[in-house]
């Protein structure tokens, strides 16, 4: 049986860290399953493939689809939209739908690694990574305050606050949002908010016994059922109600 866990940040890195995340165990579903984008960047340990590299998970642009059955052990740092810009010197749309090692952008990378790899149990291995972030908070470079406050709106808003009204608000053009996002999140905020709405629909669709698609689609800020159910199929590969049957297993 696979287990997910979620662990918080101190407090140091909330404003850079969603999350620590570990996976464990081996897959029990009768497909692939699907790991949906979220607009994050992660920094994922696979000690389940046998090597000893950690490597950088890039925004998703499409679901991830992982097999069924495969072995699993797994560490990783899930960042904050935009969160990741701050510890690598590159502009994010770089590592979009990119799996890339961490020796390709920090020098240090091997002790960094040999830290994670050579603890025992996964609260120390946590805490070595958490050591490993916090000793690059000097040289971190800072996020554009006018991008964190559009994240911020946009999800305030579950990805249905218009473009045009966040980049009038933080007196920037829409062409200047969006080059910025792009450099500091990785993808567009059209993109994004896309993103959002996604995860909010399926929250509300998760949260009802019995689902009734067109006011859902309506309350979710699509233009109609159909509209939902292509730009769920657009990112995800597969239909929302195939999806919630799939999981619900």
């Amino acid at each position: 049986m696979s287990a997910y866990r979620e662990y918080p940040p101190s407090a140091v890195l909330r404003e850079y860290v969603e999350c620590y995340w570990t996976r464990t165990g081996d897959i029990e579903l009768p497909a692939a399953h699907r790991v949906l984008p979220d607009g994050c960047i992660d920094i994922m340990f696979d000690f389940a493939s046998n090597r000893d590299d950690a490597f950088v998970i890039g925004p998703m642009t499409r679901a991830l689809l992982v097999d069924a059955g495969s072995p699993e052990d797994m560490i990783a740092v899930r960042f904050r939209p935009g969160g990741a810009f701050a510890f690598f010197n590159l502009p994010m749309h770089a590592l979009t739908n990119a799996r890339v090692e961490v020796a390709n952008f920090w020098k240090d990378a091997g002790p960094f690694e040999e830290s994670i790899i050579e603890r025992a149990s996964i609260h120390e291995r946590i805490a070595a990574l958490e050591r490993a972030l916090i000793a690059r908070l000097p040289f971190a470079r800072s996020i554009d305050p006018r991008i964190s406050a559009a994240i911020k709106s946009l999800k305030r808003t579950s990805g249905q606050m218009p473009i045009d009204s966040i980049s009038s608000a933080f007196g920037m053009s829409r062409q200047h949002l969006t080059r910025k996002f792009e450099e500091q999140v990785g993808i567009s905020p059209k993109f994004f908010a896309r993103i959002i709405r996604m995860q909010d629909m399926l929250r509300r669709a998760e949260n009802v016994r019995e689902v009734d698609w067109c006011t859902l689609a309506l309350d979710s800020g699509y233009y109609d059922q159909a509209h939902m159910i292509d730009d769920f199929r657009d990112l995800c590969g597969i239909s929302p109600a195939r999806y919630l049957s799939s999981n619900s297993h």
